[in-house]
Order: C-alpha cells, then sequence, then structure tokens
C-alpha cells in the first residue's frame, strides 16, 4: 500500500464505494494496475445469483422406504 501511496482510510474509502462497510465481508480484494479495486465478497456476503436461487426452491426429493424382497427365506415377487 506504501508503494501506491495508499492509506488506510482510502482504502476503506474504496470499500465503501463498493457497499462494503465491513471488513469481514472480503474474502479477496486486489488494487487494479488502474488505481481501482476488485473485490471477492466472502461467499455469505455475496448475492444470490439465478441458478442459486432455483437450487433453493425446488422441493426435496420425496423419500422412500425400504421395500422387503425377501422375507423369512422366501422372494416376495409382488415386491419386484
Amino acid at each position: 500500500m506504501k508503494k501506491n501511496k495508499l492509506t488506510l482510510d482510502s482504502f476503506y474509502e474504496m470499500l465503501r464505494e463498493k457497499e462494503i462497510f465491513d471488513i469481514s465481508e472480503v474474502e479477496y480484494a486486489l488494487l487494479e494496475n488502474s488505481g481501482k479495486l476488485s473485490v471477492l465478497r466472502m461467499k455469505e456476503y455475496r448475492p444470490l445469483n439465478l441458478h442459486e436461487l432455483n437450487s433453493q426452491n425446488k422441493p426435496p426429493k420425496p423419500s422412500s422406504f425400504p421395500i422387503e424382497l425377501i422375507k423369512e427365506g422366501k422372494f416376495i415377487y409382488e415386491h419386484l
């Protein structure tokens, strides 16, 4: 940060411009050659995308109970 003449205050300002007010939300930050800050938020702070939203709204698969195929040493053909 010293090399790029970036103070901690200006770093926090750049985060606030990206709507990040708590540094604990940041997983990774990179100061680009252009002087702009690129930030990757922690997963729990990222906005949902359409794929994640669709996967959350799917109903759970129905569970099935095991079926007896052999009882007392004999096949139960009706359950096949």
